[in-house]
């Protein structure tokens, strides 16, 4: 016969609880934190700069997500509290 698995102390999950579905606490959260538009630009152009260089996308495909990155670029820009930034640390699709 095997033995019966250990009895969880129920202090074990420490003061959030036992897991679950937080979801709608992560969201509430998140709204409330201020934006970084700096660190999303930096982010965003982190990832157009690995997409120039994956070998398993092709040039149409690499393109077409840089175009879409770019356009998410120039919405934060244009959402940020400072206005417009220039795009010209922005990779644009035909620097390859």
């Amino acid at each position: 016969m095997s033995e019966p698995p250990p009895r969880t102390p129920p202090d074990a999950h420490g003061p959030a609880g036992p897991p679950g579905d937080r979801r709608e606490e992560f969201a509430r959260e998140s709204r409330q934190a201020p934006r970084d538009a700096a660190a999303e630009r930096a982010f965003i152009q982190g990832r157009i700069g690995m997409i120039r260089t994956d070998p398993c996308m092709t040039d149409a495909e690499k393109e077409r997500v840089i175009a879409e990155l770019q356009h998410i670029l120039r919405t934060l820009d244009t959402d940020s509290p400072d206005g417009p930034k220039s795009d010209e640390h922005a990779p644009t699709p035909d620097e390859t």
